[in-house]
């Protein structure tokens, strides 16, 4: 068989190969980063561990621990974290139902509101994803409340993720795993061979409170624990706080900022140095050596003979300090996707399109969150919520239709009309804040008239009703009409 160069093709011989002998040679290649590392990069401390190794229990709880110090005692850290959540979740999302039944519409939202409100449903989504941020995951227990006004007795009760723990005497089968093909268990969730979970151990009290239930567990099903985390590693069951890597950072900046302080203190201070300009045997008052003189304040003080005294200056860091501080600001909030604006609380230096253009970027992180929120929690908390509606109004499914109601396929939805179905449910979430509301204002209008949004999707970002506003609104112009102001 002839080569491309028109010679018979050789075989090469194995000591010809491994010599890389012959016309062509061979090329390997060479990842700088893969060389032995040193103790400058600090990828010696690189480890080879599974994500549920390399997030072990002993690992979590130092984290959290750590974290929760942070939040607690640092300003910056506890800001970003409410800042974060607050407008992530704001007053809470509102349910939009959009079945064929405008009464029905109107009725499961009128009452799923209430609802909401009765049981603090915003104020316990801010619990979530400040304790998502700190502790690195929730864990929200849907159970019954017989005390709630509502016809729903369906509550959320957040549980610390420190109760949710394992026992190297745990096996399977007290978990209820058995019969899961090989179930498997991580620090107290047990799960079947395909990944679903199906019951977590959850100890009555706190590990740390004293009680003597402390060591005493339960097992919960899996169709009552929301278990709230994201994972960075596939194969990853258990959450990291979000701060982990920014936990080094709030130290540093800790330790920068004492010793400016320091500095400034001593630089305060009112102290010299004693000198003379005689040589040893001439005349001049003797001094001890390093002795300690005493000077009063807003005082003239007399030198010893020959002495002179000259001011210590210290030398304090603070002209760099504030330029220190935004690198690590900026630093901690990459960490969490958050831009330095956010985390100083401040956009003092920055031009208006700049801080357009960063608010823009928090913004998409938002609406991520928001996102997940939706998948891991309000839908699943919905499901639930309009089975036990449903069978609380029988009548519900019997309304008569408003419109040309046409008949939609049975999703297996909470009930056994098809207008009560989960597909039907979507969640509109509070606006950002704009501050050009002129130019937010002729957006929003171009927006209805080209019907890309709609009157309910623009007052449902307010959080308002789009009948109740327009029934009010019809109601202002009907008195302005008759008392002859509507010229």
């Amino acid at each position: 068989m002839l080569n491309l160069f028109g010679k018979k093709r050789r075989v090469k011989s194995a000591a010809n190969r491994q010599s890389g002998g012959g016309l062509f040679h061979a090329i390997r290649a060479h990842f700088a980063s893969a060389e032995s590392a040193s103790k400058d990069n600090d990828w010696w401390k690189a480890d080879y561990l599974s994500a549920d190794a390399d997030a072990s229990p002993d690992t979590r709880r130092v984290l959290r621990m750590r974290s929760r110090y942070e939040y607690q005692n640092n300003s910056y850290a506890r800001g970003v974290i409410q800042c974060l959540a607050n407008d992530t979740i704001g007053n809470g999302p509102r349910l939009r139902y959009a079945s064929t039944d405008d009464r029905l519409n109107s009725r499961i939202e009128r009452d799923f509101t209430a609802w909401a409100e009765t049981i603090r449903l915003g104020e316990k989504l801010r619990a979530v994803r400040i304790a998502r941020a700190r502790d690195g995951e929730a864990f929200v227990m849907l159970a019954q409340n017989p005390t709630l006004r509502t016809v729903v007795k369906l509550d959320l009760s957040l549980i610390d993720s420190d109760r949710v723990a394992g026992d190297s005497a745990c096996s399977c089968a007290d978990a209820g795993a058995e019969g899961c093909g090989k179930p498997f268990m991580v620090d107290g969730i047990a799960y079947d061979q395909y990944g679903n979970p199906v019951s977590y151990r959850v100890l009555v009290s706190h590990p740390c409170d004293g009680s003597l239930d402390e060591e005493r567990a339960i097992f919960v099903p899996a169709a009552n624990i929301v278990h709230v985390f994201r994972p960075d590693r596939p194969e990853q069951h258990r959450g990291v706080p979000e701060l982990s890597a920014a936990l080094p950072l709030f130290a540093k900046l800790r330790r920068y900022t004492n010793a400016v302080v320091a500095s400034a203190e001593k630089a305060a201070e009112y102290g010299g140095i004693l000198y003379t300009d005689h040589p040893k045997d001439d005349t001049c008052a003797e001094i001890e050596p390093m002795d300690a003189v005493t000077l009063d304040i807003n005082q003239l003080t007399t030198m010893p003979e020959g002495w002179k005294m000259d001011e210590l200056y210290v030398k304090a860091p603070i002209a760099t300090y504030a330029d220190f501080k935004k690198e690590m600001l900026s630093e901690i909030g990459a960490a969490m996707g958050i831009p330095y604006a956010i985390v100083a609380g401040t956009s003092a230096g920055y031009t208006y399109a700049s801080a357009k253009l960063d608010h823009q970027t928090y913004f998409r992180v938002l609406r991520n969150e928001r996102g997940f929120v939706e998948d891991s929690i309000l839908n699943r908390l919905f499901e639930l919520w309009l089975r036990e509606w449903s069978l609380a109004n029988p009548d519900a499914a019997d309304l008569p239709r408003s419109g040309n109601a046409a008949n939609v396929p049975h999703d297996g939805g909470a009930a056994d009309s098809p207008r009560l179905s989960t597909w039907n449910a979507s969640w509109l979430w509070p606006m950002f804040d704009n501050i050009d509301m002129l130019t937010a204002a002729r957006v929003q209008s171009i927006a209805i008239k080209n019907k890309t949004t709609t009157l309910a999707t623009e007052y449902a970002r307010q959080g308002k009703n789009w009948k109740t506003e327009l029934a009010q609104f019809e109601k202002e112009q009907q008195f302005l009409r008759e008392h002859g102001i509507d010229k």
